[in-house]
């Protein structure tokens, strides 16, 4: 039909005349065309099937064919029907969401790592905050003007690296 026709990149139905749709198939795909011919025998068809086309100039491109098998009043076979159509557009959108996945994933995979690292980093200011917190209070019941001093000291540093995390942080989100 005049579709296939221009499918293929022929000009006029009369090109196709005498030839075989494994013509318009190419050469790899010919075994698992020859097996899905036999299962339209069998079947009275064979469904949706991707194959990679031949354009007149011999050219590729993906297609999808459909064979039903059309019996005659006896129920013999007589003919085959084939649907087909170019499907080189979905192919390539399926890729490039397939490709989109994979670096999704491998983004996600990175953000896990980075929390990881960021919390862990966080934690170690705050372990030395809490444990000079308890010196301060154990200095200052005793009067130890000088501990509480290098307490308060410590403590502000601990402050000081978490506030230089969380800016590194924040600078890099931005």
């Amino acid at each position: 039909n005049d579709a296939t026709v221009r499918l293929h990149g022929y000009e006029r139905q009369d090109e196709l005349l005498g030839r075989s749709a494994f013509d318009l198939i190419v050469a790899s795909d010919h075994p698992q065309a020859a097996k899905n011919m036999q299962l339209a025998f069998t079947n009275g068809g064979t469904g949706l099937i991707e194959y990679r086309m031949l354009r007149k100039d011999g050219s590729e491109f993906d297609g999808e064919l459909n064979v039903v098998l059309i019996c005659d009043e006896s129920g013999q076979p007589a003919e085959f029907v084939a649907l087909s159509r170019d499907v080189t557009f979905r192919k390539r959108a399926e890729q490039e969401r397939d490709r989109l996945i994979r670096s999704l994933a491998a983004k996600n995979d990175e953000l896990e790592r980075f929390t990881y690292t960021v919390s862990h980093g966080l934690k170690a200011p705050m372990i030395t905050i809490k444990g000079f917190v308890g010196f301060l209070e154990k200095d200052m019941a005793a009067g130890d003007q000088g501990r509480v001093r290098a307490d308060v000291k410590r403590i502000n540093e601990g402050i000081d690296r978490m506030n230089r995390l969380l800016g590194e942080l924040l600078e890099l989100s931005r």
